[in-house]
């Protein structure tokens, strides 16, 4: 603090100077605060839920009805037999009948398809057999071109195939005696699906039946593809004819076109 100098008398009082005194904070002590208590825990999980009850099976499908047989079919022009009756359908799940040869038939039928399971539908019957050709006479080039080659062999080798097989026959066509002839006689290039090319060939040779092409492709494991005729109803023609056919060519191809 501020001293007041007191007045003297006659003479100049000098003031005294107060020292003012310095506070000195305190320091607070810190509480400390206690921790709450753990909570307890919670409730445990929920039980699973029961099992679902199996569902019930289904009923079985009825067995199929047995198929009838098929009836014999008509045999080729001038065959002794037909081709063969289908086979029995099959009961349902199982394959159907064979078919059975026709009389003078060179092979059986096939087993029928199987019938659906569960389905009255009945199994397919099976093919028929292949009936047997008839002999036929060939001692001139007329009977060869009638007997064999349009009763037989048109199917596939007429002029509706040219291009593709050897024309033997007129088909929907022309075909003369004489282009037929040359095309027996003259050299062609042959082939089959298993080779694209076989070589050359003369299907006929006037006078030698064995080295005749045609001879080889009329029997059994020919040189040059499969043996003729061909197809699953298309018999081979039989031992005596192809016997007459090489009789014919052994004497010379009697009345071809000169």
């Amino acid at each position: 603090g501020t001293g007041t100098g007191g007045t003297g008398t006659g003479g100049t009082g000098t003031g005294g100077t107060g020292t003012g005194g310095t506070g000195t904070g305190g320091t607070g002590t810190g509480g400390t605060g206690t921790g709450g208590t753990t909570g307890e825990g919670g409730a445990p999980a929920g039980a699973g839920g029961e099992a679902g009850i199996g569902g019930e099976g289904g009923e079985s499908g009825e067995a199929g009805m047995t198929g009838s047989g098929g009836l014999s079919t008509g045999g080729f022009a001038g065959s002794s037999a037909g081709h063969s009756g289908a086979g029995a359908g099959g009961v349902a799940g199982t394959a159907g009948g064979s078919g059975s040869s026709g009389s003078g038939g060179v092979s059986a039928g096939s087993s029928g398809a199987g019938g659906v399971a569960g389905s009255t539908t009945a199994g397919g019957g099976g093919v028929g057999g292949i009936g047997s050709d008839s002999d036929r006479t060939v001692t001139t080039f007329a009977e060869l071109r009638t007997n064999v080659f349009d009763a037989r062999c048109a199917t596939c080798h007429s002029t509706n195939n040219a291009g593709t097989k050897v024309v033997l026959s007129a088909g929907t066509g022309t075909l003369s005696d004489a282009t037929l002839f040359t095309t027996l006689t003259e050299t062609i290039a042959t082939s089959a699906p298993s080779a694209p090319s076989c070589g050359t060939e003369t299907l006929v040779v006037s006078g030698h039946a064995d080295q005749s092409f045609l001879i080889e492709k009329l029997n059994l494991g020919p040189s040059c593809g499969g043996r003729m005729p061909a197809g699953s109803t298309n018999p081979p023609l039989t031992d005596t004819t192809i016997s007459n056919i090489a009789a014919w060519i052994n004497a010379g191809t009697p009345g071809a076109p000169g």
